[in-house]
């Protein structure tokens, strides 16, 4: 009811006012002229890192910067270990020793068939000697002359056979042993040339035998040398794996030798480290520390990164020497 009475009435004076002033406002007002935005200087500062030092810590496991297991490469029974394990060694130093007796005869073997194919060679390549050449032109002459007398035998049988002073059987036998008297002048000559030279096809096969047997010396003398074990450099004996009088298989390790003198400690490395790279972090300082030397700190610097992770890591890790 009272909002019934209230739309009937007039409009009051002062709603009036504004009213006109804001249609006067719009119908006199011209259009605006655009106006530039204004820069306001806004102020920036470079954020870098602070100066505080982070310090990671990784356990490690201490191997030889060079380590290998020594072996034979012959077989043989192990006569000599005279190293214990820890027991530091000098370059070329006695480690292990196999029996010398069979790789000893075996070399001797096959030097004395290499004198031997050199002498053959040697003789084939000079001739006869002055005894054999001697012999040789004895057994020319004695066919030069039974073959002078087949020759005469069968020249006068020719003329008997014609006067009918020998039968026809007695001629063909003079015929005949004059034949093998040629046959055995010819065989003689031929022996005579053979000895005083050499044919070169025998030459070159006596020369294969030799080439063959001074392999085979050069062979036995490794293996001789094989047969014995010294240090490749100054080292320790980090473990042994044979006892003497015992047999050993060729490449069978004997001994795990190890150089001290340098060593290297693999650390595992969790992958989250791993992404930053490792080797182009800002590192200030990289030190290990020892159980056995507490308060000590060795410098270390970074030698190898592998590119697969530890299998027997339980988290993800890469193993960094």
């Amino acid at each position: 009811m009272n909002a019934r009475s209230c739309g009937r009435r007039s409009l009051s004076p002062s709603l009036s006012i504004a009213l006109s002033m804001i249609y006067l406002a719009v119908g006199c007002s011209q259009q605006d002229t655009p106006r530039s935005e204004v820069v306001r200087p806004v102020k920036t500062m470079v954020v870098v890192a602070g100066d505080e030092t982070h310090i990671r810590s990784f356990p490690g496991r201490v191997e030889g910067s060079k380590s290998v297991e020594l072996a034979f490469q012959v077989p043989g029974l192990l006569v000599k270990l005279p190293v214990t394990e820890g027991q530091s060694v000098a370059k070329n130093d006695l480690i292990a020793q196999l029996r010398q007796d069979e790789f000893q005869a075996r070399r001797q073997g096959v030097q004395g068939q290499l004198d031997q194919a050199r002498a053959a060679l040697n003789a084939l390549r000079q001739g006869e000697r002055p005894e054999e050449r001697q012999r040789r032109e004895t057994q020319v002459r004695a066919a030069e002359a039974r073959l002078a007398n087949a020759r005469a035998d069968f020249e006068r049988h020719a003329r008997l056979v014609q006067s009918g002073a020998v039968s026809r059987a007695e001629y063909e036998r003079a015929e005949t042993a004059y034949r093998v008297a040629q046959e055995d002048h010819r065989a003689a000559l031929q022996v005579h040339d053979q000895g005083t030279i050499a044919r070169q096809e025998d030459i070159e096969a006596q020369e294969a035998q030799v080439r063959t047997l001074e392999g085979s010396l050069i062979e036995a003398n490794i293996q001789l040398e094989d047969a014995t074990l010294r240090a490749p450099y100054d080292g320790v004996i980090a473990r042994r794996f044979v006892e003497e009088r015992q047999n050993i298989r060729a490449k069978e390790p004997v001994v795990q030798f190890q150089d001290v003198e340098e060593v290297d400690i693999a650390v595992d490395v969790p992958e989250t480290v791993m992404i930053a790279d490792i080797r182009s972090a800002d590192i200030v300082q990289m030190a290990a520390q020892f159980s056995g030397a507490p308060g000590l700190e060795f410098p270390v610097r970074i030698k190898e990164i592998a590119q697969a992770a530890d299998p027997n890591h339980v988290l993800p890790a890469e193993r960094v020497v």
